[in-house]
């Protein structure tokens, strides 16, 4: 296992961000201190921050470890049940993973993120916000991972577009 250097292969660039500027849908690689961790540094795609209404030490990013996430699982992501967007951090805009809203959180996770968690049981992973050291947005290219038909599907030329102009 461990496709984490090919996921960082990926990157194109990265930016620091506070921790309160946290969304679900980026690539984010984390610094990440606590006693039951299995490492210290972590490359994962964000799904989720909850409780929404904690203070910051206590909110949680639920993510997929993107060390243990397979190229081709990654892609079936992108297609099947994400889709790709814009956003906007620090004045630079970044292609992100669309990910639901709260209200069809809970459908997502049953019908998406637990059919690969039966396959790659560990994949899963929550950080507290407080016990993060530092955290960087990731500019992933994602026309290393999609077929030009996929990326032509998902409109990612013109996301491309989008985010250099």
């Amino acid at each position: 296992m461990g496709y984490f250097s090919q996921h960082i292969r990926n990157i194109k660039r990265k930016t620091t961000i506070q921790p309160e500027r946290l969304e679900s849908g980026p690539i984010y690689e984390i610094r990440y201190r606590s006693e039951t961790a299995s490492k210290t540094r972590y490359l994962v795609l964000a799904t989720n921050i909850y409780p929404y209404d904690v203070e910051r030490k206590d909110k949680k990013l639920h993510c997929l470890d993107m060390d243990l996430l397979p190229i081709r699982e990654f892609r079936y992501l992108i297609k099947e049940n994400f889709g790709l967007q814009i956003i906007e951090i620090k004045n630079q805009k970044y292609i992100e993973l669309a990910t639901p809203g709260r209200t069809k959180q809970q459908q997502f996770y049953e019908k998406n993120i637990g059919n690969i968690l039966r396959n790659i049981p560990k994949l899963y992973k929550t950080f507290t916000l407080g016990k993060m050291r530092k955290i960087e947005i990731c500019d992933y290219d994602y026309t290393k991972v999609l077929t030009k038909t996929d990326q032509k599907k998902l409109g990612l030329t013109q996301l491309l577009e989008i985010q250099n102009s």
